[in-house]
């Protein structure tokens, strides 16, 4: 069998279909196409659905390297043993090279425990629905749990220490300062050119003053902007498998339907963005590309960041769609000290405003910043308690 390639099929209906090829026939393989339909496709986003069968298809490309027909194995049996788990793992984690040395000696390839943990995780996944579906060869059912359990324990045994999550931290009114300044159209310090400096502000300008994810802003359409009258805002709409997205990797909303506010300011320049700048498209999304008229897709959004850290080298690190959206909550969280707003009523405003359920737990990992930095201070008094009871 040869190597397989990832394909994202459009249908028709605007569905987008993630489906392994077998890359000399264009056929789908079979195993693979048959987990995505009858175990991930009712549940999972499309493009979580392209980064399992990314994993399943390193997974059959080591194999057919080691002279092994995964569809044979899979189907007939012998289930993998701990050799080739460890083989495929070593592959794996030294950035899918044959040989891990040589691998070393290139670069820094090697994968990070977090993210060798996770593809780990979808791979036990397939392997697992594969022996509860294929049945073995028609080894009775205690011989297939008996072969479950082991492959279980085998890739349990596998698993690193997972490392603490890298924290994002909100912009501090400094830097946050100087980013506005910096993108606006008129500045001299302005990285972007002429054809794109009013698109690239708004989308900067949007992400600090709604929270919006990279998806939500790249799905933005025309008749989500509510900006006439006095509270103008966006509507924040879930639209999967749009028929009408030219996009073959659409943009994704995670989050729930919402309405979000945007200042006087911001809906002027959004506008005038319209009006003057967005050019003539044959689609309904607000941002588009200055080649051909495309909607921008989500990379788009990095790439806009990454030249502001490129022509200002402080912002490296800190600038980050992501990290944009915990600086949009952290400064909620410091408006909300003047306000009525607080405690739970607060998490309950933060869960709406971001697109999250009313009882979701995201509120406190938003606003760590904001907790971390009240902490500090409260430590500081404390120290200075302590300096007066000393009398120094």
């Amino acid at each position: 069998m040869a190597h397989v390639r990832l394909h994202t099929a459009v249908f028709s209906t605007g569905e987008r279909f993630p489906v392994l090829l077998d890359h000399e026939t264009g056929q789908p393989v079979i195993l693979p196409t048959r987990y995505v339909v009858d175990a991930r496709r009712e549940f999972r986003q499309t493009g979580t659905i392209a980064k399992q069968l990314r994993v399943i298809g390193w997974f059959y490309h080591w194999a057919q390297a080691q002279g092994i027909d995964p569809e044979q194995r899979l189907r007939f049996g012998p289930a993998f043993d701990y050799a080739e788990v460890l083989g495929f793992c070593r592959f794996l984690r030294a950035g899918r090279k044959d040989k891990v040395i040589a691998s070393l000696a290139d670069g820094p390839h090697v994968l990070r425990p977090n993210t060798f943990n996770a593809y780990l995780a979808e791979l036990e996944a397939f392997l697992i629905w594969a022996m509860e579906t294929q049945g073995l060869g028609g080894a009775s059912e205690p011989a297939r749990a008996a072969a479950r359990t082991a492959l279980r324990r085998l890739f349990r045994s596998q698993r690193l220490s997972a490392l603490p999550s890298q924290k994002k931290y909100a912009l501090s009114d400094e830097e946050l300062t100087r980013l506005l300044a910096i993108v606006d159209p008129r500045s001299a310090d302005n990285p972007f050119n002429a054809q794109t400096r009013h698109r690239n502000y708004l989308i900067i300008r949007l992400l600090l003053e709604t929270g919006l994810r990279r998806g939500e802003l790249c799905k933005l359409r025309l008749e989500d902007l509510m900006l006439h009258g006095g509270s103008p805002y966006l509507k924040v709409v879930r639209s999967p498998d749009d028929p009408h997205d030219p996009r073959r990797h659409e943009p994704q909303v995670k989050t729930l339907n919402r309405s979000v506010p945007v200042s006087r300011p911001c809906a002027l320049a959004l506008t005038v963005y319209v009006q003057k700048h967005r050019g003539r498209a044959r689609h309904p999304y607000v941002f588009t590309s200055t080649r051909g008229g495309r909607p921008i897709w989500t990379g788009a959004l990095n790439e806009v960041l990454e030249q502001v850290v490129s022509a200002h080298p402080p912002f490296a690190s800190k600038l980050s769609p992501h990290g944009l959206r915990h600086t949009f909550a952290t400064r909620l969280k410091n408006a909300s000290q003047t306000s009525a707003l607080s405690g739970p009523d607060f998490d309950r405003a933060l869960n709406f405003i971001m697109g999250w359920t009313e009882n979701s737990a995201q509120a406190a990992v938003y606003t760590r910043a904001y907790v971390e930095t009240r902490a500090d201070e409260l430590v500081r008094v404390m120290h200075e308690g302590l300096r007066g009871l000393q009398g120094s």
